[in-house]
């Protein structure tokens, strides 16, 4: 671990609040105005011995939980300066000013180390006379605050959260005279950083008490046997009664009272459904404004499996028919705008996402297009009687899309099979897909649509080997007659990089060994970021790789998901598969492995000794004795083609 290092222009900004002994001060009058002046300290480790892949927030973040400014007073009594210096775990540490460009503080561009790391932003508010505020502010991850030594906020969400403005809504009462301003921010990866402004009590109070509807959003997802509860997002409702929780009631089909929990509205509440018999549920949550008030919301929700209807015309076991009912490969991609479609088409892929206004665009170069519904308003069912029927006729669509990643997004289970439902009645042609990110709601969310679409984004912190694991989680937990696509990464998350070459044909053939049936890509641009024009070397391989699968569409397409091969590798780390159209017959086969290379043995005592090609390699490889053996690079990908 090593000392925050502060480029040049950070630390020679010059700061636009003013200061107390190089403390910057912020005007409580300045209401709205978002505090850009900071005395910035860290990294300070987040914990021993975590790992970035996948990382989950929680007990081991031991650097959030404890009092890491022991040295200097403590979190509640730490008076710092820019001369301030001390000591931590051996380690020198000591308070920067720093002035941002914008509204955010960008620790992860200050600090460095910035992952598994924890940062102090310290400022001090200046108030005329004594007043009630709200604090508001946004964080990446989990953060602490303390106004005048008392802690007034904390949240710490396992999977972290995107750094966004007025995410928490904190009443605090200033003092007159200065007030002290202590941020603790933690982070896993990605972004890093907070940001924080004031805003006036009474106004916002009853700006929220006006609208109060809008803030008490009842949300449930079920994730890993527990049905996981929130409230009041987005957490400003609390300002209408600070110290008060949400209570929540699980009822059963009945209405007879199952389980009760309370928290503070926003944060997740777990009821453990191990004991629940089957069926449905009703979720009440009560969170009183005052003695006289109480705000109520309902949620219905379902354990179990919800109804399937059979396939749509369209779909034929795992494998999409084309108008002319023949089995075809559909290869996809995100976010390409429409003068983009003639290149898309000419890269040799098939569809793009769209909406209804994209089907002449789209069908004019060749293109099919997977249609957006994405409603959840009150007239959602007008909304999309009305969509369909107009476009359900039109040579174009390919599918219909009715939400994105549902789990993430904590969506209504009912409403999304309600959607479900309602594209039946309406178009027994096209199917119901779904793009799910979380694996733990395969088993709900999978059971609303015709085509589930795993879309599992690694790079360059997650584990490679997560995405073929998606596909095959998907698979285990559907009734074996559901298609499973691969929806893949060819972007770049906030300040990291998108896929190389080699992970991107990793990843893809990977899911094609688990058994997807259609490959589409997030995206051909990303918040300004654009695959052909920024990474051309990516778009290459890309046409490549689609080239490729055209290629062997009729094996990928090919009844069942192939015959599973067991290679003799020592850890367990390749996969393996047998794929034949009746004409063809490919061993597929990838290593999992991030690191080292190995030499590996297949057992194939159907295929006659000799020599078989390498399929894209313009090599050849020696079958003796029903074993074929070769050696494998991480994360490589190696096709046989068999006799």
């Amino acid at each position: 671990m090593t000392t925050m290092v502060l480029g040049l222009s950070s630390c020679l900004a010059v700061l636009g609040a003013a200061s107390d002994g190089g403390v910057p001060i912020h005007d409580a009058d300045a209401v709205g105005v978002y505090f850009r002046d900071w005395l910035v300290c860290g990294p300070m480790p987040l914990g021993e011995n975590l790992h970035i892949t996948d990382y989950l927030h929680g007990a081991q973040c031991t650097g959030f939980h404890e009092d890491l400014l022991a040295a200097v007073g403590g979190e509640a009594s730490v008076k710092p300066s820019v001369t301030q210096r001390f000591a931590y775990r051996g380690r020198r540490f000591r308070w920067n000013k720093y002035t941002s460009k914008d509204d955010f503080i960008p620790l992860d561009e200050i600090l460095s180390p910035n992952e598994l790391v924890v940062g102090y932003g310290f400022c001090r508010i200046r108030a005329a006379t004594a007043g009630k505020y709200i604090l508001s502010i946004g964080s990446n991850d989990g953060v602490k605050v303390w106004l005048n030594g008392r802690n007034v906020h904390t949240h710490h969400p396992e999977t972290g959260r995107w750094l966004a403005r007025d995410d928490d809504y904190i009443p605090i009462d200033l003092r007159k005279g200065l007030n002290d301003l202590l941020v603790k921010v933690d982070e896993g990866s990605g972004d890093f950083g907070f940001v924080v402004r004031l805003l006036d009590h009474d106004k916002t109070v009853a700006e929220v008490r006006k609208n109060v509807e809008s803030h008490t959003r009842l949300a449930v997802v079920t994730e890993d046997g527990a049905a996981c509860v929130w409230f009041g997002q987005p957490y400003a409702i609390s300002v209408l009664n600070p110290s008060a929780q949400v209570e929540v009631k699980m009822l059963d089909h009945r209405q007879r009272r199952l389980a009760v929990r309370s928290a503070r509205p926003g944060f997740q509440i777990k009821f453990p459904l191990t004991d629940v018999p089957d069926g449905p549920l009703t979720f009440r949550a009560r969170f009183p404004l005052s003695d006289r008030e109480t705000i109520t919301a309902d949620r219905g929700h379902f354990k179990g499996k919800l109804p399937r209807h059979p396939n749509v015309r369209n779909v034929r076991g795992l494998a999409m028919l084309d108008d002319d009912g023949r089995p075809f490969l559909p290869i996809g991609m995100y976010s390409v705008p429409r003068e983009a479609y003639p290149q898309v088409k000419a890269a040799g892929m098939n569809f793009v996402i769209g909406s209804a206004s994209d089907l002449d665009a789209a069908h004019a170069a060749g293109l099919k297009v997977g249609v957006g519904l994405h409603t959840t308003g009150d007239h959602w069912r007008e909304h999309i009687a009305k969509t369909v029927t107009a476009a359900r006729s039109h040579p174009a669509v390919l599918f219909w899309m009715m939400f994105d990643e549902p789990g993430y997004n904590k969506a209504d289970l009912l409403h999304i099979h309600g959607t479900y439902n309602l594209l039946w009645e309406l178009d027994k042609v096209h199917p119901g897909y779904l793009v799910i990110t979380t694996p733990s709601v395969y088993e709900t969310f999978g059971r609303c649509c015709d085509v589930l679409a795993v879309d599992t984004y690694p790079v360059s912190r997650g584990d490679y080997a997560s995405v073929p694991r998606a596909v095959a989680r998907a698979y285990a937990v559907s009734d074996g007659d559901q298609p499973v696509w691969q929806c893949g990464q060819l972007f770049a998350w906030p300040r990291d990089r998108a896929p190389t070459p080699h992970e991107h044909r990793y990843m893809t053939y990977a899911t094609l060994i688990e058994g997807a049936k259609a490959f589409l890509w997030y995206a051909y641009r990303h918040a300004g970021w654009s695959l052909v024009k920024d990474d051309p070397p990516l778009w290459e391989a890309h046409r490549r790789l689609v080239a490729e699968l055209n290629d062997l569409a009729s094996v990928i397409v090919a009844p069942g998901r192939g015959d599973r091969v067991e290679p003799n590798d020592g850890d367990g780390m390749i996969r393996a598969v047998i794929k034949s159209d009746g004409t063809r017959r490919f061993l597929f086969a990838a290593n999992d492995a991030q690191t080292g290379s190995k030499s590996v043995s297949f057992p194939l005592p159907l295929q006659d000794d000799g020599m078989i090609e390498v399929y894209g390699e313009n090599r050849r490889v020696r079958i003796e004795k029903g074993t074929l053996i070769d050696t494998f690079a991480p994360l490589d990908v190696i096709v046989y083609r068999l006799k």
